[in-house]
């Protein structure tokens, strides 16, 4: 090409020669010049269309424009003008063979051209060759700013969750953390019955707080799958206990169909297990009218160390249109906006399932009729369990015995709640605190004590943990090595990863897990070479637990009355499940106010019952509950075991019974 230009050169008043119309036809605007005589050796016609040059492209061809007025021409349409000599002197005056740079134009257009010395050796000629580059550029900016919103987008987000997280949890951990120290104080059986009620449904809550923060974990690829023994059917009848209410309230029936065959123990996430179910079940709960809900739990296959389960959700409710199956499990998404008026939700639930079981290598199906219900199923692989039962673990935590008063602790919180909270916990230990509601005044406490310890809170007014930690720790000398656990609502993974760069020793999350804070506090005073006294000669000695017994029932007892007609055994299971629900609540009502006409109306009105089931541990547990309630001098805590005890049976009998019931349904 470079050869063509240089013999056009000399032709510039012929017509138009084929190496003219080769030049012309080049996919590319280019024009060449002779800087040193200021004439233009070549110009194309892609050229004079690019520049808006139309008019001058026949003069640039016949050499009636020079190189000095067409860079006028060009410099006019150029932001700022002097640009397009830039160039021409990085190559001139470096000795470069070519050079490349982006022109803006004032109409906002940008040109990419490219400036080399021609082959001909003279070095005062130069071949500019242009392409306009207006539409890459805003695809390239368009990308940059997805790019950057996304990643604000994200930060935000991250954001928002940490914020949200504190907001909520902060009441949440007066909930619970009175829950805790109120379960420790030897509540009577209808009080600890209560507390219980009310710790389940706090935790219940802070679950579905974590359906939010899950779903950032899921996303950031953080989800972590625990493997630990657990009993499938306690789980089961847990959540159903405790959506039973909801079930009530909308007069629908809620059942479950265990398989016989399965093994008491297994191994798996039973947490994330529950959240699957307690997602699917709501669910179905929510949006059933009449009818009721049934949770279907199969075997469907096993071998010597896995199994393999199939859950299915069974509801009779509004049923899913088939347009919409494929979006009901998309984030934020219900079927339409008249459910979401109707049936509220965040539609966060599915998505956070779908994904939860994709991360276990299962998938999650749903058949669905309009008006008819739906059927949400899925498979799970457990392992066997090598133990035959739980270790029993128990609520209230034993301080007894721990004298931390010598310890200096300082407590940064600005919530008087959790301060009060956190208070009534360190008050067990025998500590007495020093308080500081910010950032700030944690650092004057801190610049004028030595402490042991400091308990810090992550966000607060005037200054938060991340800057009072930073700043404590460049106090120096004992304060760069306290041990600093962050004690926070926020639990994403990017507020851990900040107080731990903010110089914070250890992190735990609210609502406060009393156990984990003192095994906390006690690891790192002990490292701090700290004693921990001991005041175990102050303990009394805790009464002991009555023995056990085996619950052995004859159900077919149940049912000889009945004589082989399925409708009477329909109505002896129903009868049965309720005498035996109502019992539960008479039999601690009973035991709570040490009322012993109670008990025994209670007990006649079961005596049948127990009688045809052959239950001889419900009968030897109500004659141990008239000893107690004979014996004037009975400690609380024998009222409560029995209380227990009593429940576990009960508890045990209705799942048994509801069992059989639908087996009889499904037939």
């Amino acid at each position: 090409m470079i050869q063509i230009l240089q013999r056009n050169r000399t032709i510039s008043e012929t017509p138009v020669t084929p190496a003219n119309e080769v030049l012309n036809s080049l996919p590319f605007a280019c024009y060449a010049a002779d800087i040193h005589t200021n004439t233009i050796l070549y110009s194309n016609y892609l050229f004079c269309k690019l520049w808006q040059l139309e008019n001058l492209e026949n003069a640039l061809q016949k050499g009636k424009v020079t190189h000095s007025e067409l860079i006028t021409h060009l410099s006019k349409q150029l932001i700022p003008q002097q640009t397009f000599t830039l160039t021409n002197q990085l190559v001139f005056e470096n000795g470069r063979l070519s050079a490349e740079d982006e022109l803006l134009l004032s109409n906002d257009r940008v040109i990419r051209r490219i400036t080399s010395r021609l082959a001909s050796g003279n070095p005062h000629q130069f071949l500019y060759t242009f392409e306009d580059i207006t539409d890459r550029k805003i695809q390239e900016q368009a990308l940059i700013k997805g790019k950057q919103d996304a990643e604000e987008s994200g930060l935000a987000k991250q954001q928002f969750l940490s914020a949200m997280s504190h907001e909520i949890r902060t009441p949440m951990n007066a909930v619970i953390g009175m829950t805790h120290l109120l379960m420790q104080e030897n509540p009577r059986p209808d009080q600890l019955d209560n507390l219980k009620t009310l710790k389940f449904s706090s935790e219940n809550l802070l679950v579905l707080i974590n359906d939010i923060l899950d779903l950032s974990k899921i996303e950031a690829g953080k989800m972590i799958f625990e493997e630990t023994a657990f009993d499938l059917k306690e789980l089961v009848y847990n959540i159903k206990n405790s959506l039973n209410y909801k079930a009530d309230e909308k007069g629908i029936r809620l059942h479950i169909r265990l398989d016989p065959t399965l093994p008491k123990l297994m191994v798996g996430d039973p947490v994330r297990l529950s959240q699957v179910l307690n997602n699917l079940i709501s669910n179905a709960i929510k949006f059933t009218e009449k009818g009721g809900v049934t949770i279907d739990i199969m075997l469907e296959s096993e071998d010597i160390e896995t199994l393999k389960l199939n859950f299915a959700i069974i509801d009779t409710g509004i049923g899913i249109s088939k347009d919409k199956l494929d979006y009901i499990f998309e984030s934020f998404t219900q079927e339409n906006t008249d459910i979401t008026r109707r049936f509220g939700g965040t539609g966060l639930g599915l998505a956070i399932t779908k994904r939860l079981l994709q991360l276990q290598n299962s998938q999650i199906y749903v058949e669905s009729s309009v008006g008819k219900g739906s059927v949400f199923y899925f498979t799970l692989g457990f392992k066997r369990s090598l133990k035959e039962e739980i270790e029993t673990v128990h609520e209230a935590v034993d301080y007894a015995g721990t004298d931390l008063g010598h310890v200096k602790l300082l407590l940064v919180e600005d919530n008087e709640i959790n301060q009060i909270v956190a208070t009534k916990f360190l008050k067990q230990l025998n500590i007495k605190p020093d308080y500081a509601s910010n950032g700030k005044l944690a650092i004057d406490k801190a610049s004028i004590k030595a402490y042991d310890i400091i308990l810090m809170d992550l966000q607060m007014p005037e200054m938060g943990g991340y800057e009072a930690t930073r700043a404590i720790r460049n106090l120096g000398d004992k304060n760069a090595h306290i041990p600093i656990i962050a004690v926070t609502a926020g639990v994403i993974l990017d507020t851990h990863n900040r107080a731990m760069a903010a110089g914070i020793t250890d992190f735990t999350a609210k609502p406060i897990n009393p156990n984990e804070l003192y095994q906390k506090i006690l690891k790192y005073i002990r490292l701090n070479g700290i004693e921990v006294k001991s005041t175990a000669q102050k303990q009394l000695p805790m009464p002991e637990k009555h023995p056990v017994a085996t619950l052995q029932l004859n159900y077919e007892g149940l049912l000889e009355v009945c004589a082989g007609d399925q409708e009477a055994q329909y109505q002896m299971l129903n009868l049965s499940i309720h005498s035996f629900r109502q019992f539960k609540t008479n039999y601690q009502n009973a035991l709570s106010t040490k009322n012993e006409a109670q008990l025994e109306s209670a007990a006649h009105y079961m005596k049948t019952l127990f009688h045809m089931l052959n239950a001889k541990a419900l009968i030897d547990e109500i004659e141990h509950a008239r000893k107690l309630l004979a014996n004037p001098s009975s400690l609380p805590q024998l009222f409560e075991e029995s209380v227990l005890q009593m429940s576990g049976f009960c508890n045990t009998i209705v799942a048994d019974l509801e069992i059989m019931l639908h087996k009889r349904i499904s037939a």
